[in-house]
C-alpha cells in the first residue's frame, strides 16, 4: 500500500525517535514531519496509522488548558472590549454559549461513539434487509465490467471500494482490483440466474406464497451480502441505498397521508368512498375524488413489483433508516457541540495571519465536523486527540488560500514556507542574509527557481497606500496607464483629423460619404463595399469606382503638402 507523496524513507527518523521514547507529542511529531504531510488530512492520519502499529503512543497532554479554557488571560484579549452591552459582541456571544456545553470524559466519547455505531449498524440493516443495497453496488460493478471502459476504471475503483483520494494504485494492484470486481459481476449473474424467476412468481403469488418466497429471496441476498462483506467497499455505496429508503418511505407517507385526509374530509373510508363510484356515476366532484384515490392506489401498487416487497415491509425499513439516522446525527452533534472549544482554543493560536478570528473557527468548525465523521474508538485515542489533525489542517489551509489578496496554490505556499525556513537556518549559520544561489544549493533547485518563488511571495501594495511626507498623494498617481492618450498624441490627432475632414469637405457629398463609411472615420469602424453599398443603395462595384475616384482627387500635390503640415 503506498501513498502518492509519501517518502516511506523519510518518515524512518521519526519512527526511530518515537520507538526510542515510546512516546510522542504532537508538537513534536509537527515539528518532525514534512510541510506536503502536516497539510493533508490524509497523509497526517496514514502517519499515525503507521505510528500505531510500530507501538507509538501520541499523547494530548498538550490540550491540559482546555479543562481552563475560558479562564484564558490571552483569549480574552482578543475580544474587543465595547462601551456598549457585551451581548452585543458576537464572539462574547459564541463564547458563552459553547460553554455552557461540558466537556465530555473519554468514558462519554466512547458512550457517544457507540451509540453512533448502534444507529449506523441500524441504518446498514434496513439497507441490507431490504435489498436496495445490492442494486447499488451492481449498478458500479456493470459499469467498470462495460468493455467500452476498459483501461478506463481508474476512477470508477474509486467508487466501488473505499480507498483514500490520494491512494497511488500500480498497474498491478488495479488488475488485481479489477480481477475482485469481475468475481462480484459473476456472483450477481448467478445471484440474477436464481432470483429473477422467483421475483416473477412473487408478484402472481398469494400472500402465503409471498412470505416462503421472499424467504428465499432473502437467503440468496444473504449470501450476496456474505459474498461481499470481506470487500473493503465505498460507504457511498451504503448512503445512496439508504438515501433512496428514505425517499420512497417519504413518498408513500405522503400518499398514505392523502387517503387519510380524504377519509377525515368526507367521514367515510376509502372503501366506502370507492363504492359510490357506480351509484353516482354523474356526481363531477366524487368521481374526482375517487379517481385521485385509484391513482394513489395504483402508485402505491407500484412500489411492490418494483422491489419486491409489500408497503408494510417497504413502511418498516424506511422508518429504521430514519430513526436510525436521528441517532447518528444527534449524538454527531452531541459530539461536535462539546469541542467546540477545542476548535476556539487552537484557532486562537493562528491569529495575526491574515484571516479573522471568527473566519478561523468556523474553518476550524468544518474540520471539527470531518473528524467526527472519521473518528473511530475503537483505535484507542480521545476525540480530541483525532480531531486536533483535521482541525489545524483546515485553519492552516484557510490561512494558506484565505490570508492573501491573491490566492497562491498550496503546493506553492510550502515552496515558500520551506524557502523561509532555510534562509532562517542560512542566517544563523552564516551570520548573514544567504544570497539566491546559497538559498538555491540548500534547497536543490536552480537560483531562478528560487528567484520565481520569491516573487510570488511578495505581498501586493494597495494603490491607494500614501506617498510623500505628508501622504497628500496615492502610489496610484504615480503610475502610468497605459491605456490613456497622451495630450501631444491626442492634440495631434485632433488636428489631423481636422485637416482630413477639410480635404474631404471639398468633394462632392457621396464621394465623402464613400470614403467616411470605407474607412470608419465617423465610428472608428471601418466597412465593406457591400455595406457602403447597401447604405447608399448602389452597387459594390460602384462604390469601388467612386472610393477610386476620391482617393485619386486627395492625391493631390496641395492636400498631400496639407496633410504632411499638419
Amino acid at each position: 500500500m503506498e501513498f502518492e507523496g509519501i517518502d516511506m524513507e523519510a518518515l524512518m527518523p521519526l519512527i526511530k525517535y518515537g520507538k526510542e521514547k515510546g512516546i510522542l507529542t504532537y508538537d513534536e511529531l509537527l515539528q518532525r514531519l514534512p510541510d506536503d504531510i502536516v497539510s493533508s488530512q490524509e497523509k497526517v492520519e496514514y502517519v499515525v496509522r503507521i505510528l500505531e502499529e510500530n507501538d507509538i503512543t501520541l499523547t494530548e497532554n498538550m490540550f491540559d488548558e482546555f479543562e481552563d479554557f475560558f479562564d484564558d488571560e490571552d483569549l480574552e484579549s482578543f475580544i474587543i472590549e465595547s462601551e456598549e452591552d457585551q451581548t452585543d459582541n458576537p464572539l462574547r456571544v459564541y463564547l458563552k454559549k459553547i460553554g455552557r456545553v461540558p466537556l465530555l470524559s473519554p468514558e462519554q466519547e466512547i458512550e457517544i461513539a457507540r451509540k453512533i455505531e448502534e444507529g449506523q449498524l441500524k441504518i446498514r440493516t434496513a439497507v441490507h434487509d431490504s435489498g436496495i443495497f445490492i442494486p447499488e453496488v451492481e449498478e458500479i460493478t456493470s459499469r467498470l465490467l462495460d468493455p467500452r471502459n476498459e483501461g478506463k476504471y481508474t476512477g470508477k475503483l474509486y467508487d466501488f471500494f473505499n480507498l483514500p483520494k490520494i491512494y497511488n494504485m500500480n498497474r498491478k494492484e488495479k488488475q488485481e482490483r479489477m480481477k475482485i470486481v469481475e468475481k462480484v459481476g459473476e456472483f450477481l449473474k448467478n445471484y440474477h440466474a436464481h432470483v429473477d424467476p422467483l421475483k416473477g412468481a412473487w408478484l402472481v403469488a398469494s400472500p402465503e406464497e409471498k412470505k416462503a418466497i421472499k424467504k428465499q429471496i432473502n437467503e440468496f441476498n444473504n449470501a450476496f451480502l456474505m459474498f461481499v462483506q470481506n470487500i473493503d467497499l465505498n460507504p457511498k455505496l451504503t448512503e445512496n441505498a439508504a438515501a433512496k429508503l428514505r425517499t420512497i418511505y417519504k413518498e408513500i407517507k405522503e400518499m398514505q397521508d392523502t387517503l387519510r385526509i380524504i377519509e377525515e374530509n368526507n367521514n367515510m373510508t376509502i372503501e366506502e368512498i370507492l363504492a359510490l363510484k357506480e351509484k353516482y356515476p354523474d356526481n363531477i366532484q366524487l368521481q374526482n375524488v375517487i379517481a385521485n384515490i385509484e391513482r394513489i392506489q395504483q402508485k402505491l401498487k407500484s412500489y411492490e413489483p418494483m422491489y419486491t416487497a409489500t408497503i408494510p415491509e417497504l413502511i418498516h425499513w424506511g422508518e429504521e433508516v430514519t430513526i436510525g439516522q436521528e441517532i447518528v446525527d444527534k449524538h454527531k452533534q452531541e459530539l461536535v457541540n462539546a469541542n467546540l472549544r477545542l476548535v476556539v482554543s487552537i484557532a486562537k493560536r493562528y491569529i495575526n495571519r491574515g484571516v479573522h478570528l471568527f473566519d478561523l473557527i468556523q474553518e476550524g468548525n468544518m474540520g471539527l465536523l470531518r473528524a467526527v465523521e472519521k473518528f473511530d474508538h475503537n483505535k484507542g485515542y480521545k476525540f480530541s486527540t483525532y480531531a486536533t489533525w483535521w482541525i489545524r489542517q483546515a485553519i492552516t489551509r484557510s490561512i494558506s488560500e484565505q490570508s492573501r489578496t491573491i490566492r497562491i496554490p498550496i503546493h506553492m505556499i510550502e515552496q515558500i514556507n520551506k524557502i523561509k525556513k532555510i534562509e532562517m537556518d542560512l542566517t544563523q549559520e552564516l551570520g548573514a542574509f544567504p544570497s539566491i544561489e546559497e538559498i538555491a544549493q540548500r534547497m536543490g533547485c536552480s537560483p531562478d527557481k528560487v528567484r520565481k518563488i520569491k516573487v510570488v511571495a511578495n505581498d501586493p501594495v494597495s494603490l491607494e497606500t500614501p506617498v510623500g511626507r505628508d501622504e497628500d498623494s496615492l502610489l496610484g498617481d504615480f503610475i502610468e496607464d497605459n491605456r490613456a492618450t497622451s495630450p501631444l498624441n491626442s492634440t495631434m490627432s485632433n488636428m489631423l483629423r481636422e485637416q482630413l475632414f477639410e480635404i474631404i469637405n471639398q468633394l462632392p457629398y457621396r464621394e465623402q460619404r464613400v470614403l467616411i463609411l470605407r474607412f470608419g472615420l465617423e465610428d472608428g469602424c471601418p466597412h465593406t463595399l457591400e455595406e457602403v453599398g447597401y447604405t447608399l443603395g448602389v452597387t459594390r462595384e460602384r462604390v469601388r469606382q467612386i472610393e477610386a475616384k476620391s482617393l485619386r482627387k486627395l492625391r493631390n500635390p496641395k492636400n498631400v503638402k496639407k496633410l504632411l503640415d499638419s
